[in-house]
């Protein structure tokens, strides 16, 4: 035993340490990506890279460790390092031990396996978006430090500019958080503010001003309470947070503006006196605004308008289409290696490997958050490509990895604020994926995340209603699809998470939890407005959208402005609900 104890000593002691140029590692990990991600036809063969892939398997599979032996072999390390015993005698004290001989394998082991996968998992650093046009038609000028330019596409836009369109000019915004603003003719928009959050990439704010003119505005995929879009005309604010399409039209020379709601809702503000008038428009409504006086009506379309909304109603579902299209590339370039490739193992080890070494709590929390942000999106990715059992192995392993995490963070706000922020980067990419596309499944993961990160009470209550707000949204765009089995499913079981909420006693309301369930009232009135004007009398959906509207009115009666109140709806409020889902 001691013979090959020796041995192996020496042949570590032989092992040289691995030294590459620059220039050659660019050239293998140019050479492994190319090999990744383009289909090796069938009468090639990479011979070098399969034995490489082989070896890595099989290094894999014999070479990980349980927790508790990897707990042993860190305090070994620690132990070893403190005593600053190197060199012969440092192996032949190891020699005594096999469990120390093996750790220092472990360790040569580990160490290949990190430099092999920084070939092959690289973090992708997606590139900071930036505001231009994607379309121009006709005449289109930029004002900008006093100088007027040209407009072209891919131009970018800065804050400060102000796009002018002419007679026969329109043009097409696209902003860096994925929103879209069309320019009709005679328009003039100024940029005021384009923000990004350096560290919460999903934290955005887009403000404009009309200073005349017409321009229809589709917001997609905001998420978070802190993002917003705005657009200011004659000091009247329209405000959204999450997705919708409206028009506005301002007049100036009879200062008369109204905006027009295509797609869910909006927040309006209206100067009166000193204070601001707020109004939540919902879709198929119009705000007329004249001098400080505002009135909703029915949208009631004139000739002139019908080609202009329908054309911007298509290139709405067209662009959303484009927008999901781009987030899907996006995740397949963030996840790198998938589950069945043969260096995916080695992502894992390397994984395991980093969590190992990570002495700090602190930094190997934050670690889990990064692996478990690489598991969802490994799983979209699966899930675009039709592999639902591969990716329903890895959304195991994230709800996993979640589970660990909501211990964590009940007591670390840095560490809670750390998982919330790399999730919404990762729900955004989700926002318009409903419940007929495959990748569905993972938005539910996602969401079931949210639920567990959510520690006290009121934050759970919140956040159910929150989650359920969004599905309300997505039965109403599947209804407007001729969905209507996904509709009616999506749509009851919101209800049923919204009247377990309001029916539940056990908590005291907050105002967070009240101004949630006004925003969710007035998300059931824009779905409410939407069934009614349908074609199809659904007389099972109406008495859902009932159930809900009355539950929150009567949650919310119960509540005073001055102070919190404990809810006193029972179990009579679920009957009605429990009658339709029999």
């Amino acid at each position: 035993m001691e013979k090959k104890l020796i041995q192996l000593e020496k042949a570590l002691r032989s092992v040289k340490k691995l030294s590459l140029s620059a220039k050659t590692k660019e050239s293998m990990r140019r050479n492994l990506l190319m090999h990744m991600e383009t289909p090796i036809s069938s009468d090639i063969k990479y011979t070098s890279l399969e034995r490489v892939s082989v070896y890595i398997k099989k290094l894999a599979k014999i070479t990980e460790p349980s927790n508790i032996f990897k707990a042993k072999i860190k305090e070994n390390i620690l132990s070893t390092i403190s005593k600053h015993r190197f060199g012969y005698n440092f192996f032949m004290g190891f020699g005594r031990n096999w469990q120390k001989v093996f750790s220092v394998f472990m360790i040569a082991v580990l160490s290949f396996s990190s430099m092999v996968v920084y070939f092959v998992d690289i973090p992708i650093t997606m590139a900071a978006k930036k505001t231009s046009f994607q379309n121009l038609y006709g005449d289109v000028e930029v004002a900008r430090d006093g100088q007027t330019i040209n407009a072209f596409k891919t131009m970018q836009l800065e804050e400060g500019d102000v796009i002018i369109t002419g007679a026969g000019g329109v043009a097409v915004i696209r902003y860096f958080d994925d929103s879209i603003s069309r320019l009709y003719p005679l328009t003039e928009l100024k940029i005021q503010r384009l923000y990004q959050d350096k560290d919460v990439m999903s934290k955005t704010k887009v403000e404009v001003e009309l200073t005349h003119g017409h321009v229809w505005s589709q917001v997609v995929n905001l998420v978070g309470d802190q993002s917003s879009f705005e657009i200011m005309a004659n000091d009247v604010k329209t405000k959204t947070s999450h997705k919708a399409s409206f028009d506005m039209n301002y007049v100036k020379s009879r200062k008369k503006l109204s905006v027009s709601v295509f797609e869910n809702k909006v927040e309006v503000s209206v100067p009166q006196k000193k204070e601001r008038n707020k109004e939540i428009v919902v879709e198929g409504y119009v705000l007329n605004v004249d001098k400080n006086k505002s009135k909703q009506d029915k949208i009631k379309l004139k000739t002139e308008d019908k080609l202009w909304v329908n054309v911007n109603k298509n290139e709405d579902k067209q662009y959303k289409n484009k927008v999901d299209e781009e987030k899907t590339a996006e995740s397949k370039k963030k996840a790198g290696v998938l589950p069945g490739d043969p260096l995916y193992p080695a992502k894992k080890l390397n994984e395991s490997t980093k969590l190992l070494v990570t002495m700090d709590d602190k930094d190997k929390n934050k670690l889990k958050v990064d692996i478990a942000v690489k598991r969802l999106t490994e799983a979209i990715t699966l899930l675009s490509d039709k592999d639902k059992d591969s990716a329903q192995a890895v959304l195991d392993e994230f709800s996993q990895v979640v589970d660990d995490l909501a211990i964590e963070v009940k007591d670390n706000d840095e560490l809670m604020a750390y998982a919330k922020s790399s999730f919404q980067d990762e729900e955004k990419d989700l926002s318009i994926v409903l419940p007929d596309d495959d990748k569905y499944v993972a938005k539910e993961a996602l969401r079931d995340a949210e639920l567990k990160l959510a520690i006290t009470p009121e934050d759970k209550k919140r956040t159910s209603l929150k989650l359920a707000t969004e599905k309300v949204i997505e039965s109403k765009e599947l209804f407007q699809d001729d969905k209507s089995n996904s509709g009616n499913q999506t749509l009851l079981n919101a209800t049923t998470e919204i009247v377990n909420v309001s029916a539940d006693d056990s908590g005291i309301e907050d105002p967070k939890i009240i101004e949630q369930k006004e925003d969710t009232l007035s998300t059931i009135e824009v779905l409410k407005e939407v069934v009614n004007d349908g074609t199809d009398e659904n007389p099972t959906v109406k008495k859902v959208i009932g159930i809900t509207e009355d539950t929150l009115k009567e949650s919310m009666d119960n509540t005073e402005s001055d102070q919190a109140i404990v809810l006193t709806i029972n179990d009579e409020s679920r009957a009605p609900l429990k009658e339709v889902q029999e």
